[in-house]
């Protein structure tokens, strides 16, 4: 029952309805009903809201989205924490959050008074620099997921490994390029993986 509905309210765009029936299910201890596709779904009802708020120039309906769809993913992590999926969503969450913090302050900021705008702009730094470093961290924990026993001699592991690495690779130089720990701890990384990726793949990685 549950599961339709769930689909029936993303249809006709009811997004309170729809997160309700996704964390019914899990409570239920359906999990094995929110996969890779509701995830995906979870993301692009954010996207559509970051663009109704864009289109509107209204940005409260964004707001409440922002907010509700973070605790969809808090309430979903003892769940979903062990699929790599889960992680790549929550970063693209994280991702979109960006937009929506660039765009909103295209809105409110010009509404400020002068004198509250510089610490407005001040703000929103710190709140993109704080989702470019969530986005890392969640690509790295992408990354870790799959790395489950016996990852190295698994072609399909190995695949979803490379293309993993080489997003958290673009992300965390956004997040981290001026941090020179942050940089080696990167490094190391691609470094442990790369041989054991192209052995099993048989090929030769020049872009990681």
């Amino acid at each position: 029952m549950w599961h339709n509905l769930m689909f029936f309210s993303l249809e006709n765009k009811k997004f309170a309805k729809f997160f309700e029936c996704f964390e019914q299910i899990l409570t239920l201890e359906k999990r094995e009903l929110i996969d890779e596709k509701v995830m995906q779904h979870v993301t692009e009802v954010y996207r559509y809201a970051i663009k109704e708020m864009v289109d509107t120039r209204q940005y409260f309906d964004a707001d409440f989205m922002t907010r509700r769809i973070e605790r969809v993913f808090k309430f979903a992590e003892p769940f979903l924490a062990k699929h790599e999926y889960f992680w790549g969503r929550w970063a693209e969450y994280h991702e979109y959050r960006g937009i929506y913090l660039r765009e909103r302050a295209k809105i409110a900021i010009p509404k400020e008074a002068p004198e509250k705008q510089a610490e407005a702009l001040e703000k929103l730094n710190a709140e993109l620099k704080e989702a470019q470093t969530q986005v890392a961290e969640y690509c790295l924990k992408e990354c870790q997921t799959i790395m489950v026993v016996g990852w190295e001699i698994e072609k399909k592991k190995c695949e979803l490994l490379l293309e993993a690495t080489r997003k958290l690779s673009g992300h965390w130089k956004v997040a981290y390029e001026a941090d020179a720990g942050k940089m080696e701890q990167l490094s190391l990384f691609k470094k442990s993986v790369k041989p054991r990726i192209e052995e099993t793949l048989s090929v030769t990685i020049e872009d990681l």
